[in-house]
């Protein structure tokens, strides 16, 4: 009678130690030559609120073709974005600086994402940039009356 019931709970807790063996992540591509940048969930920005800033990530969605331009760019993207690593993030700061950055001269659209890192529960923000093509950026001439 006792071996049948210690039979039964060493099957179940096998098969449920199986089961959770299964669903947990694959150790292999969690830890190796991953950057703290890309580990994380991705978050609100409601439930942001308060953190300190780990990372601010800015993303060209597509180059402009020159590696200088495309470094010009993000910096110019910082400049206006200003909020930094190590500040805290607030919602409405992020919001206007965000509108800086879609007013740039240079910028077509802009998006901003938020991720919670892991484990740290630090905040990265990410700057999702379309640049404007080079025949876009043509200035307008001034009109002759």
């Amino acid at each position: 009678m006792v071996a049948r019931s210690f039979l039964r709970t060493w099957l179940f807790l096998s098969a449920l130690l199986f089961a959770f063996s299964l669903t947990a992540p694959v150790s292999g591509s969690a830890q190796t030559g991953t950057g703290e940048a890309k580990r994380g969930v991705k978050i609100q920005p409601e439930i942001a609120e308060g953190r300190p800033i780990h990372l601010v990530y800015i993303h060209l969605v597509k180059s402009t073709g020159d590696p200088a331009k495309d470094e010009d760019l993000k910096k110019q993207v910082a400049s206006a974005f200003a909020v930094g690593k190590g500040g805290t993030f607030r919602q409405l700061v992020a919001e206007f600086g965000l509108k800086r950055v879609r007013q740039l001269v240079s910028v077509q659209s802009a998006e901003l994402k938020l991720y919670e890192t892991v484990p740290s529960g630090q905040v990265v923000v990410a700057i999702l940039v379309s640049p404007l093509e080079e025949t876009a950026i043509v200035p307008k001439k001034p009109r002759v009356c």
